[in-house]
């Protein structure tokens, strides 16, 4: 039997690797290569699953030809991508060699590189139906929903309101803890996730960075969060009552992921300029969710089967 090897590649925020880890747990680690930047949250996460990690410097147009050749150079028989500027050498490699490659597309708007590779690419895999759906689109929500939940681990006797700050960080929504920390009731507990920034009441409890989030989602009762795809997606998979502060964004991504899913009521939102303690109130107390029916939780498993009909596998 021929041994296909499959490059994995995208990076700097954990919406484009998490979905790509998932995928991975698929296939024989032999037949993989992760391409991310170096010294970066996906090669941490990839040297601690045994991952095989193509490290790159991208400083410089010149850094990208560099890295366009080195990629050049190895020997692989499909790409799948999830975007972000990391994944533009790999791809342009696919285009110049007639590779096939694979886009996710989380968000409900493309990213800038999968703007660009999106026309020739062989499936693009899409989180949420889009308004124009062209001949490779096809939807397939996000493979994080596969992620596994422990829900033990994290468990309390308090009404937990987790707050998401994005795998960045945000220091508004630090801001945010604090403010509701004011009208937070004794039965009551706030947790902050935020890297680079921390709330400043002591009463929070609070993450720097948190690997298995989905378990610390799983026993939370509200949820106040950025609106990047992949943590929405695990919100949404765990039927979590959540309202949504989207990051503001080049392409406004995060408001397009927030208001349609504000239009279908699956979550509620407010932009950072609308929220205020009382609106948080009404949305805690009063506004509630219905259960989406967007999530697909074999998720991974229908990429999977994409990659191998891309490889010609039965």
């Amino acid at each position: 039997m021929v041994i296909e090897m499959i490059i994995y590649t995208g990076g700097k925020t954990a919406g484009h690797i998490y979905p790509l880890l998932e995928l991975i747990k698929y296939q024989n680690l032999d037949n993989v290569l992760y391409i991310g930047l170096s010294n970066s949250l996906e090669e941490k996460l990839c040297k601690d699953r045994g991952i095989s990690f193509l490290g790159l410097t991208l400083n410089s147009k010149t850094d990208y030809y560099k890295e366009f050749k080195r990629i050049s150079e190895i020997d692989f028989d499909l790409v799948v991508s999830s975007g972000g500027f990391v994944s533009f050498p790999t791809l342009l490699v696919c285009r110049f060699k007639k590779i096939k490659y694979i886009l996710l597309e989380e968000n409900m708007c493309f990213g800038l590189t999968n703007s660009i590779f999106k026309r020739q690419a062989y499936k693009v895999c899409l989180t949420f139906k889009m308004e124009k759906m062209r001949r490779n689109y096809i939807v397939t929500f996000n493979p994080v929903v596969e992620r596994k939940v422990d829900l033990n681990k994290y468990k309390s006797n308090k009404y937990r309101i987790l707050v998401l700050a994005g795998s960045l960080g945000s220091k508004v929504m630090c801001d945010i803890a604090d403010k509701i920390a004011v009208v937070k009731k004794e039965d009551e507990e706030i947790v902050v996730v935020s890297k680079n920034h921390k709330p400043s009441n002591t009463q929070i409890k609070y993450y720097g960075y948190i690997d298995d989030l989905p378990s610390l989602v799983a026993s939370s009762d509200f949820v106040i969060s950025r609106a990047g795809s992949g943590s929405v997606c695990e919100l949404l998979a765990l039927h979590k009552k959540t309202l949504l502060i989207p990051a503001k964004t080049k392409r406004n991504h995060q408001l397009k992921n927030a208001k349609y899913l504000d239009s279908i009521n699956a979550m509620s939102y407010l932009t950072e300029e609308e929220f205020s303690v009382n609106k948080y109130l009404k949305i805690k107390n009063y506004k509630s969710n219905k259960v989406s029916s967007i999530v697909i939780y074999d998720s991974g498993k229908k990429i999977n089967d994409i990659i191998m009909e891309a490889l010609d596998v039965n």
